[in-house]
């Protein structure tokens, strides 16, 4: 009884259908219950002494009756496990045929979807497109005159809009390089030599002047003519400059001769032989007077010196003209 009591909590934790543990127990409780009757012949059965071969005999035969009870049962839960795997194999098959009959059945379906819903979202496709292909064509108009015209939504814009927003960067695109053109033009002015006078709002240079508003006014080759006048005048000045320094010089190259010539002991003409002073004329004698007259090298080489040397030599020669003017031969 006990055997059965385990059989059929075991059929019951089995989580089965009542089909399938009926047919489990009905097929099984049979062997268990002559199990259990068995159970006690078998503890009936004492074999204690070598002698008791009867025992020994029957303790054989109730082994081998067992032994066929249990033969038989394996036999009866084999042949239900070989049908249950047929059928288990019969079931994997017939799970992958629905398997693939549902993956056909998706593509096929999914393909008529497909095409349906190009068609149904034609619009929003048709819409897209065009957007993006007008988003393209004013992007490329607009690159003309910013450096990123990726930030506005030109494609949201209606017309007007955008041929608004176009014109306003025209219009700053021209004064930026209205700008960058003045700029321009005033540095080339200062460079060529112009000064700003604030107090006459112009630009300068000598007779040339230049205001902000013909910077802007210029065109091209009147502004490079005002430029070349004053590059002109600036090296008129240079070469007027060049030639005074070149002048003044050679005056100071002469004077430096004269100062040396003066540094020379010459015979005055107390010291020439009386022979040669009784053959000269009066005239000679006071043009030989005046030419005799020497003076000292300054100590202190400046511009003062320089003055007053210059004034000697022009004494010598105011004196050397009254004695031709005022003596005869």
């Amino acid at each position: 009884m006990e055997n059965t009591n385990q059989l059929e909590t075991l059929v019951k934790s089995s989580g089965l259908s009542i089909e399938k543990t009926n047919e489990i127990s009905e097929g099984l409780s049979v062997f268990f219950a002559k199990a259990s009757e068995w159970a006690k012949k078998v503890d009936s059965i004492q074999v204690t002494d070598p002698s008791q071969t009867g025992e020994m005999k029957i303790a054989r035969e109730s082994r081998l009756t067992l032994r066929g009870y249990r033969l038989e049962a394996e036999k009866i839960i084999k042949g239900k496990r070989e049908i249950l795997k047929e059928k288990m194999s019969d079931d994997i098959l017939f799970d992958k045929l629905l398997l693939n009959a549902s993956k056909m059945i998706k593509a096929t379906f999914e393909n008529l979807e497909t095409k349906l819903e190009e068609k149904e979202k034609f619009a929003e496709r048709w819409e897209a497109e065009n957007k993006a292909k007008l988003r393209n064509e004013r992007l490329i108009r607009l690159a003309l005159y910013c450096d990123d015209a990726s930030i506005y939504p030109v494609e949201s814009m209606t017309a007007e809009n955008f041929e608004s927003l176009v014109l306003d960067m025209q219009v700053r695109q021209k004064q930026r390089q209205q700008d960058e053109r003045n700029k321009a033009r005033q540095e080339a002015l200062i460079k060529a030599g112009f000064r700003w006078n604030p107090l006459k709002d112009v630009f300068e240079f000598e007779s040339v002047s230049v205001t902000p508003e013909e910077i802007k006014m210029f065109s091209d080759t009147e502004f490079a003519r005002r430029v070349l006048e004053a590059e002109n005048i600036i090296r008129e000045i240079r070469e007027m400059k060049q030639k005074e320094i070149d002048a003044k010089e050679k005056e100071n190259a002469e004077l430096r001769r004269q100062l040396a010539d003066a540094k020379k002991p010459e015979q005055t003409m107390l010291e020439k032989p009386f022979e040669e002073i009784a053959k000269m004329t009066e005239k000679q004698r006071l043009i030989a007077w005046v030419e005799e007259m020497k003076i000292a090298p300054s100590p202190v080489p400046n511009a003062v010196a320089m003055d007053i040397f210059k004034k000697y030599h022009a004494f010598k020669k105011w004196a050397v003209e009254q004695i031709n003017s005022n003596i005869n031969e």
